[in-house]
């Protein structure tokens, strides 16, 4: 019986010996996968995390800049007008020409007192000498005009810078202006002064390029002198058609 309970206790030892090794490898595997699948999770992790900083992070650099630019040309962003064309060729230079008579006047002191309607006939020329980009021009006007008195013919010349505006490049078919200057008289009447202060204040309109580079002008407006060396005035109200050039 002794030998039997021996044996027994033996075979259990070495059974026992035989679990405890596979119980050990079973568990370390067990351990290892474990360790395995954690690193695999982080490395997933990681690639998402990179992933995500690579779509998230802006583009620097000259070829973005490039690109950032000319996205905001080709949508609309666009400031520069197209040139505006002018009425008037290069330069801007015009001349007219125009005649005119008298509507209305009156006469002071200029003779006797008879003389009331004294104006005739007005003639002149015009011609653009400077502007004020897109504002108003500076006009040289030169007129001569005679008189009937009672006491004879008179002719005067008159030389008076004038300002108009709008500018003639604008287009713009009406015109406002005024001058001052210096009249001088050819044929005068005994006594009376030879030079005369005169002043004009005027609108009109022109039609440019009627015929090619030539167009129409009307005008109509006021045309005052004061007599410098004696009491003489003339207050008249005229009006004056003619033809622009542009040139």
């Amino acid at each position: 019986m002794n030998r039997i309970y021996l044996v027994l206790v033996i075979t259990l030892m070495a059974g026992s010996l035989t679990l405890t090794p596979y119980r050990a490898f079973a568990q370390a595997v067990e351990v290892s996968d474990e360790d395995t699948t954690e690193e695999s999770a982080v490395g997933q992790n990681q690639n998402v995390t990179e992933s995500t900083e690579k779509k998230t992070s802006p583009k620097v650099g000259t070829e973005a800049a490039r690109k950032y630019f000319k996205k905001k040309t080709t949508s609309g962003f666009k400031t520069t007008s197209a040139p505006t064309k002018s009425p008037l060729p290069t330069g801007n230079r015009y001349l007219s020409l125009q005649v005119g008579g008298f509507l209305n006047q009156d006469t002071y002191n200029w003779g006797t007192q008879k003389n009331r309607d004294v104006g005739v006939l007005n003639a002149g020329v015009t011609y653009k000498i400077g502007e004020w980009t897109g504002s108003m021009d500076l006009l040289f006007k030169g007129d001569v005009t005679t008189f009937n008195l009672e006491e004879g013919r008179a002719v005067k010349i008159s030389f008076v810078p004038a300002i108009t505006f709008p500018d003639a490049a604008s287009g713009f078919p009406l015109y406002f202006g005024a001058g001052a200057g210096l009249g001088i008289f050819f044929k005068q009447i005994s006594k009376e002064s030879a030079l005369s202060l005169d002043y004009t204040v005027f609108a009109g309109t022109r039609i440019y390029n009627v015929f090619k580079q030539v167009g129409l002008l009307l005008e109509a407006g006021i045309k005052n002198h004061f007599l410098l060396l004696s009491d003489g005035q003339h207050n008249g109200v005229y009006a004056a058609a003619g033809v622009v050039f542009l040139f």
